[in-house]
């Protein structure tokens, strides 16, 4: 009796081995495979770090049903036509077969201050000689004619998303190191500061994949982050190196 139940014994810790090696391997092989095609779609060379994170309880379930529950794929440095930044990747429902779609995509590309500069046309309607980041805010700073003087201002900038586009809206501009809420700087100078006021709408689809859409835009942890979703959406090279059009 006690010999079979060491032998029972013996034979769970077997199985059970052979189940977490399965299951480390499956896991491993999905990333790889995973990496190796997202370092095509953005253009990455194959040594190029990419952490993928094949995560979920079961990787044998998993992989019976044909789909992972969730993956997370993390990348220090990603160009997109021009526009480099950090990513985080989030798929869940992900196929085994790259032909068939994800429930769902998201992206997080954070882009720090000095990468940020490539917008800089784009943040503000003044001439942009510098970008800060200071949570929750974009700060530029820039020349801003007031009675007749050209004077350095500060203007701190709340990024937002609303129908696929960057939202950007003036909220304090500092003069000569003195905050001004935008209403009170428009009462004392008028007509002088409506360049410092005036709020954007960018479209960064040009930048970005085509077949996700911007949701979110804020400051975080010294980084602007644009937030993109789509669903039903193919993790491939060929879908997510297309990037949108502004039009």
């Amino acid at each position: 009796m006690r010999k079979r139940m060491i032998g029972a014994l013996v034979a769970l810790v077997v199985v059970t081995a052979a189940l977490v090696i399965a299951d480390s391997a499956i896991r491993s092989y999905a990333s790889e495979r995973i990496a190796s095609e997202l370092r095509t779609a953005f253009k990455l060379a194959p040594t190029a770090p990419l952490r993928v994170d094949v995560q979920g309880f079961s990787a044998l379930l998993q992989l019976a049903q044909q789909r992972l529950d969730r993956v997370e794929v993390r990348a220090d440095t990603v160009t997109f036509d021009g526009l480099t930044g950090s990513a985080i990747l989030t798929a869940t429902g992900v196929p085994l077969d790259a032909a068939a779609s994800v429930s769902r995509l998201s992206l997080e590309f954070g882009l720090n201050a000095t990468r940020l500069r490539t917008l800089s046309a784009s943040l503000s309607e003044l001439k942009v000689s510098a970008v800060a980041l200071a949570d929750p805010n974009v700060v530029v700073t820039a020349p801003l004619s007031l009675l007749g003087l050209s004077v350095p201002v500060e203007v701190a900038i709340r990024p937002s998303a609303a129908a696929g586009a960057l939202v950007l809206t003036p909220t304090t501009v500092s003069v000569a190191g003195i905050a001004l809420p935008a209403e009170q700087l428009s009462r004392r100078f008028g007509a002088g500061a409506t360049a410092a006021l005036a709020g954007r709408t960018v479209c960064v689809a040009k930048y970005l994949p085509a077949v996700l859409s911007l949701s979110r835009a804020e400051v975080q942890n010294n980084k602007l982050v644009l937030t993109l979703a789509g669903t039903g959406v193919r993790l491939n090279a060929t879908t997510l190196s297309a990037v949108g059009r502004c039009v």
